[in-house]
C-alpha cells in the first residue's frame, strides 16, 4: 500500500507544480487533503469486503490518552517550521508568523469549544490531542500569503471549531451511514481542514497583486508572470513561465488543484483498499485490543489534571 501511495502523492505533487502552478507552502491539499481521503477511501474498501463490525476496536486507553499529548506538544512547536520548511527569506518569515497566530487561535479555541462537545461537560482528549493542531492544517495553503495577522487568527479558530464538530458529529455519522471508521479521526484533522486551507488559500490568491507583493507574487505565482518579461524565471529548475495568467485564474487553478487532489486520492486510495484486503483482520491480539488494566504507572502532575478532561469520547454512536 505505501509504495503505491506514495506513487500518487508524487503524481499529485507533479501536477500542482509543473502543470497548475499552485501555491501550498504547507500542503494543506497535497499532503493533509490526499492523505486523509486516501485513508478514508483504503478504510472503507476495507470494511466493505470484511463484512465484520469493528468499531469495538477503534477506542483509546485514559491514561494512554495523557500520554499521547507529549507528541501533540511536539508538534505544535514545530508546525511552523514543517509550514515555512521549503521557502526563504520574507516568505519564510511570513509562514512562521502566520502558522504560530493560527495554532494559538486554534489552541485556544479547542478549549473553549471542547465542553459544548463532551456529556459532563469536560475537555475531551480526542479534541486537545487533535484540534489544537488544526489551526496549522488550514493556514498551510496561505501560509506564505497576506492573510494579515487577524486573518490568521480567524482561520485557526475556525479550524478549531471544525475539527471539534468532526470528531463529535461527522466521524460518528460516517461510521453509521457511510460505513467509514475513521481510526485516528484524520478527517477532522488533515481533510477538513485541508479543504478549508484550500479554499482560503483560493480567496487569498484571488486578492493577490504585484503592489501588495511586489517582486514576491511571481516567485509565489509563477504562471502569473507576464508574457515576454525576461525578468522572472520559475523557482522549478530555470523553466521560464509565461501564461500570464490574472489573479482570478490563478485562484481557479488553485481550486482545480483541490478537487483534483481529492479525486486522485479517493480513487486510489479504494483501489488499494479493494486489492490489499484480507477476508479477516489480522492484527486482533487481545494484548493490543481487549486488556482493560491501566498503566502500572502515574505522575503526580497527571493525576491532578485527569479529573479535567472527559473519558467519554463520541468517536461512534
Amino acid at each position: 500500500m505505501v509504495p503505491f501511495m506514495n506513487t500518487q502523492s508524487n503524481i499529485v505533487e507533479i501536477l500542482d507544480t509543473w502543470n497548475f502552478w499552485t501555491s501550498d507552502a504547507g500542503g494543506s491539499v497535497s499532503v493533509h487533503c490526499f492523505g486523509a481521503y486516501f485513508g478514508l477511501a483504503v478504510s472503507y474498501s476495507l470494511k466493505r469486503k470484511r463484512k465484520t463490525t469493528t468499531t469495538t476496536l477503534c477506542t483509546s486507553r485514559y491514561t494512554s490518552d495523557i500520554f499521547a499529548m507529549i507528541g501533540t506538544l511536539f508538534l505544535w512547536i514545530y508546525w511552523p517550521s514543517f509550514n515555512a520548511v521549503g521557502l526563504s527569506g520574507d516568505q519564510q518569515h511570513l509562514a512562521i508568523i502566520n502558522t504560530y497566530l493560527s495554532l494559538a487561535s486554534c489552541c485556544v479555541t479547542t478549549f473553549i469549544v471542547s465542553p459544548f462537545f463532551t456529556s459532563d461537560e469536560k475537555f475531551d482528549m480526542v479534541h486537545i490531542q487533535n484540534a489544537t493542531l488544526a489551526g496549522g492544517v488550514a493556514i498551510g495553503g496561505a501560509a506564505n500569503l497576506l492573510v494579515q495577522p487577524y486573518g490568521a487568527v480567524a482561520i485557526g479558530f475556525l479550524a478549531a471549531v471544525l475539527s471539534v464538530y468532526g470528531y463529535s458529529k461527522i466521524t460518528p455519522w460516517f461510521n453509521i451511514h457511510w460505513n467509514i471508521i475513521d481510526t485516528c479521526g484524520v478527517h477532522n484533522l488533515h481533510g477538513m481542514p485541508g479543504i478549508f486551507g484550500g479554499l482560503i488559500a483560493a480567496f487569498m490568491t484571488a486578492l493577490a497583486t504585484e503592489d501588495e507583493y511586489h517582486g514576491n507574487l511571481y516567485a509565489i505565482f509563477p504562471a502569473r508572470i507576464p508574457d515576454g518579461n525576461l525578468n522572472f524565471t520559475s523557482g522549478n529548475g530555470n523553466i521560464e513561465v509565461y501564461q500570464n495568467r490574472s489573479a482570478v485564474e490563478q485562484a481557479g487553478f488553485q481550486l482545480l488543484s483541490l478537487l483534483v487532489t481529492i479525486l486522485i486520492a479517493t480513487v486510489s486510495g479504494a483501489i488499494t483498499g479493494t486489492s490489499s484486503a484480507s477476508a479477516t483482520p489480522k492484527l486482533l491480539s487481545p494484548l493490543c485490543y481487549t486488556r482493560k488494566g491501566n498503566f502500572s504507572f502515574s505522575l503526580c502532575i497527571l493525576s491532578k489534571c485527569l479529573p479535567l478532561f472527559s473519558t467519554k469520547h463520541t468517536y461512534f454512536a
